[in-house]
């Protein structure tokens, strides 16, 4: 499931642009993101020298950031839950540019078929 901060429109239009293959939940008052621990940064975990840096890298490769949608303070988390509503993964971000590796995110996942 994703959550995401914009409102219920921005959020089925988003998940449906990218196709994305599970639920999507609006939560623009961010309460899933309190009850999951995940607060405002500080300014060093959104304009840090490290952000800036693989922002450059991700601009070189052709991505760009879209407009912010929502607090662009709030931190992100990803949190693998199986379907008995246990925790199984968590990554909470050390700055907004702290994106897991998507194949470490498929084996956590491979790991709850097991």
């Amino acid at each position: 499931m994703l959550i995401g901060q914009g409102d219920v429109e921005y959020t089925r239009a988003f998940c449906q642009a990218r196709v994305v293959p599970f639920p999507c939940l609006a939560d623009p008052d961010r309460k899933a993101y309190a009850a999951y621990g995940l607060g405002a940064g500080t300014p060093a975990q959104i304009f840090g020298w490290r952000v800036w840096w693989r922002g450059f890298h991700a601009l070189r490769r052709g991505h760009a950031a879209g407009k912010p949608i929502g607090d662009v303070r709030q931190m992100p988390g990803i949190f693998i839950v199986d379907r008995a509503g246990i925790i199984r993964f968590i990554h909470r971000y050390r700055d907004i540019a702290d994106n897991p590796p998507n194949e470490l995110l498929l084996e956590q996942l491979a790991h709850l078929r097991e």
